[in-house]
């Protein structure tokens, strides 16, 4: 068969899609070369931000292209959007800062109450203790019985008393 007989299915390209074949026609573009903006290889700045569509950009600006309206516009925009961030983060700086301050004030707070309630309880708990023990110790020829009995009184109502009075 001839190449001019051949059927138009088999000159026809794999895909039926049209976008497929149109793209496909299509060269993909090439990323500009650091020669292409003059600059030396190690000016080169690596990629760093979050567009797709500048990965393969270098971001060294010539005095041309600072030249054109385009440029200045889209700079001016990203020093706006920049100012409205650093903003935002200021507000939360100085929120983080109140919140901070606060919680070193609870957390003082917070220490101070612990120390209130080991403090209650061991003096309830030596002074139950301490009433406990009185029984050993009373006899009828001294007052030792009768002296722990009102030093245990003394702690357990006293550790009771200061829990009342600090709520």
């Amino acid at each position: 068969m001839l190449d001019s007989e051949t059927s138009p299915s088999e000159n026809a390209p794999a895909s039926d899609n049209p976008q497929q074949v149109q793209s496909a026609a299509i060269a993909p573009p090439v990323a500009p070369t650091n020669q292409e903006n003059s600059l030396p290889p190690s000016e080169a700045v690596p990629y760093s931000g979050k567009r797709q569509a500048f990965r393969g950009i270098g971001r060294q600006l010539t005095e041309t292209d600072l030249a054109s309206p385009g440029v200045q516009k889209m700079l001016l925009e990203e020093l706006r959007l920049v100012d409205d961030k650093c903003e935002e983060l200021e507000s939360f700086c100085r929120l983080f800062h109140e919140v901070d301050k606060k919680a070193a004030v609870l957390e003082e707070k917070l220490k101070k109450q612990n120390a209130f309630e080991n403090l209650y309880t061991v003096s309830f708990g030596l002074g139950c203790a301490i009433i406990g023990l009185a029984p050993f110790y009373w006899s009828d020829k001294s007052n030792a019985g009768q002296m722990t009995l009102g030093v245990g009184l003394i702690l357990a109502i006293g550790a009771f008393v200061a829990k009342a009075a600090k709520r």
